[in-house]
C-alpha cells in the first residue's frame, strides 16, 4: 500500500492530501542530524525521489519507493539503538533503487 501512495488495488486506502503530508519532510536533514529529512514518524530521503523510511529502534526498517513501487523490510535486533552498520541497509536500498 505504502509503495503504491496509499491504494490498493487502484482503491485509495489513504487520502492522497495525506500520504503527500506523510511524506513531506517537516524538518531537514541538517535538522535531524541525520541523512535525511523528518515528516510525521517517516524519515524523508533527501534526493527528492520521493523515497522514505520507516525506522524503528535497532536496525528494523521499512524502505519504500513510490516511484518504482519497490519496497525493502529489514528486521534486526542490533546491540545498540543507532548502529553504524544501517549504513549497509541504505547503501542496499540505493543500489536497488539505482538499478530500478
Amino acid at each position: 500500500m505504502l509503495a503504491d501512495r496509499g491504494r490498493v488495488g487502484g482503491r485509495e486506502i489513504i487520502p492522497d492530501q495525506i500520504f503527500r503530508s506523510v511524506i513531506h519532510p517537516h524538518f531537514s536533514a541538517s535538522a535531524t542530524g541525520r541523512y535525511y529529512g523528518y515528516g510525521q514518524q517517516v524519515w524523508v530521503f533527501p534526493d527528492d525521489s520521493g523515497s522514505f523510511a520507516l525506522l524503528g529502534v535497532r536496525g528494523q526498517m521499512l524502505l519504500v519507493d513510490p516511484r518504482t513501487r519497490s519496497y525493502l523490510v529489514h528486521s534486526a535486533a542490533r546491540p545498540e539503538a543507532r548502529d553504524p552498520r544501517s549504513s549497509e541497509t541504505l547503501a542496499l536500498w540505493r543500489a536497488v533503487l539505482k538499478s530500478a
